[in-house]
């Protein structure tokens, strides 16, 4: 075997261990359930076209109630949709709120295969669902992993309408970002066309997520919204540390936080009791400054 065919196996056999460690083992499960929940409601699933013609679509899947409260769920680094099926499928919150899960800009129907390194550019593409349904109903966001510094970032554009983050095992701090050392190779242009296009998205956004992060240090005191923040505390790929970083900077919120013992990073899909929770608990503050 040349040097070069062993170079290519080691990167295939990285890039999968490095794909493992980002998407969780219930990807199988989460498919099964949104093929079975798009059965039942055909119509759920939406793009909107692309702004410009440079720009790209954005696909979302929603269900509930088009005259209540967004809740708009934006998944990790990789993923899509359908991490989110089990909350688009329970009748407690589709009776009391707009449920919206995206597919972020590089994934799925939101021109899958082409990343977006950017976490502003991500915002303002995910931003583009708050006009759907009723444009002027309050929004609570949530995001989990990558979704939650995107969700930070939107909240920094002080859009009145967003009362209420939710970031779940959220990598928000620059400091606690690490880079292993496959993923460079990973992106050199000789070797990317080996990649899954998903773990290729994945991979550039993470190598320049550091950056992104610092660039928004100084804006989270212009965060006007709620916070809650949920972190297992046996979390191996982020760092529960990232809580400390929310409660310093964003101190101005008293945001909620709540770090789970023996749980790891996978809370959307162990404790989905926890995520549905601090949702009700976002809308029930909502409808106690609305009134009647």
């Amino acid at each position: 075997m040349t040097t070069v065919d062993q170079t290519v196996r080691i990167l295939v056999v990285g890039s999968a261990m490095t794909w493992m460690s980002c998407a969780p083992a219930f990807v199988r499960e989460n498919e099964r359930l949104a093929q079975d929940f798009l059965q039942r409601h055909p119509d759920a699933m939406r793009v909107l076209p692309a702004p410009t013609k440079e720009g790209r679509p954005l696909g979302y899947v929603a269900s509930g109630q088009p005259d209540r409260p967004k809740v708009v769920l934006i998944h990790g680094s990789p993923g899509s949709w359908t991490g989110f099926v089990r909350y688009l499928d329970d009748p407690t919150l589709a009776s009391r709120a707009h449920l919206i899960a995206v597919d972020r800009p590089g994934y799925g129907r939101s021109g899958r295969g082409r990343p977006e390194r950017s976490v502003a550019r991500q915002a303002e593409a995910i931003e583009r669902v708050f006009e759907v349904g009723d444009p002027s109903q309050p929004i609570v966001l949530l995001g989990h992993r990558y979704g939650g510094p995107v969700a930070a970032r939107i909240a920094m554009r002080r859009d009145p309408r967003v009362r209420s983050v939710i970031i779940v095992a959220g990598s928000v701090d620059p400091k606690l970002e690490e880079t292993k050392w496959i993923q460079y190779p990973a992106d050199w242009w000789i070797f990317r066309w080996l990649v899954p296009s998903d773990l290729d998205v994945c991979n550039q956004e993470i190598l320049a997520l550091e950056p992104e992060l610092r660039s928004m240090v100084p804006m989270w005191g212009w965060i006007q919204a709620d916070m809650r923040v949920i972190h297992g505390e046996e979390d191996d790929l982020v760092p529960v540390a990232n809580m400390a970083f929310i409660e310093g900077r964003a101190a101005h919120l008293s945001p909620k936080v709540q770090r789970v013992p023996g749980l790891n990073h996978f809370v959307p899909w162990l404790r989905a009791d926890l995520l549905q929770g601090a949702i009700v608990a976002a809308l029930d503050d909502i409808e106690a400054d609305e009134g009647p």
